[in-house]
């Protein structure tokens, strides 16, 4: 696994890197797919996760982003069974509830949407007029798409946002920071799609909450970082989002709000 430009210092805050994690042959598909697939080889990598002191943060210094592109776009459909998936969905719709968060929208952005299950619930129990959802999977965007939600399959960021500019009322994303190639335009996107008075709502594994319990859950292929509630509201303050409130799940994940910085665009 390698990159041009292998990251050395914390993508978050530029803090010095510490070897925290080595796991050897490692699987690097993840999901179920469909019984005909054909999932091409390697099928196993060697990883490895630095951290940082100052802010908190792990990250995998190398990785393939083509690999990782591929898993997202083709074999990254993930039936949605009765136990962990919708256990997950409950737990950050009642945070969203627990926040306040649950109100009268005009436009609600889901990134990462999967099947729009929890978009599609938003949608209803806001009453939003609109409903977009960015999933690269085709075989998740066809499901969304069927619950008439306005789909976009492409890879969130700036180059993504377009005709969206400033539409967003509440914007969510579950489980996609932890995958992200480029923090910064990541969070520009999200500064781009949003307004003044918009909220956004981020989950991810908590490095806080697995490193008390010495699990490596979130430590696989696909999470270049794991992010501590530190350095999640360091990374989102330097792009013009302050952390309104954060909580983790009896799952391990953090799920945080934040809130345009005061000035911010």
């Amino acid at each position: 696994m390698s990159r041009t430009a292998p990251l050395r210092a914390c993508p978050v805050c530029g803090g010095e890197a510490t070897k925290l994690l080595t796991l050897s042959q490692q699987p690097i598909y993840q999901h179920p797919v469909p019984a005909d697939a054909v999932v091409p080889a390697p099928h196993a990598v060697d990883l490895r996760w630095d951290a940082c002191v100052r802010c908190a943060h792990a990250w995998q210094p190398e990785y393939d982003s083509s690999l990782l592109e591929r898993i997202y776009r083709e074999h990254y459909y993930t039936p949605a069974p009765d136990g962990i998936a919708v256990t997950f969905r409950q737990a950050f719709v009642g945070a969203l509830e627990d926040f306040g968060l649950i109100t009268r929208r005009g436009t609600v952005v889901e990134i990462g949407a999967s099947g729009g299950e929890v978009l599609d619930e938003l949608r209803r129990r806001t009453g939003a007029g609109r409903a977009i959802a960015f999933e690269p999977d085709a075989r998740n965007a066809a499901i969304a798409g069927a619950r008439g939600l306005d789909v976009r399959r492409q890879f969130f960021g700036e180059a993504a946002v377009g005709p969206d500019r400033g539409c967003a009322d509440l914007v969510v994303a579950r489980h996609v920071v932890e995958h992200v190639f480029d923090l910064d335009d990541y969070f520009g996107a999200l500064g781009s799609i949003a307004h003044p008075a918009s909220d956004l709502v981020l989950e991810t594994p908590s490095l806080d909450h697995h490193a008390g319990t010495a699990a490596l859950n979130p430590f696989h292929v696909e999470h270049l970082h794991v992010f501590s509630l530190t350095s999640l509201a360091t990374l989102a303050a330097r792009h013009g989002w302050d952390l309104a409130r954060g909580t983790v799940t009896a799952d391990g994940n953090l799920i945080a709000w934040f809130r345009r910085a005061p000035g911010t665009p």
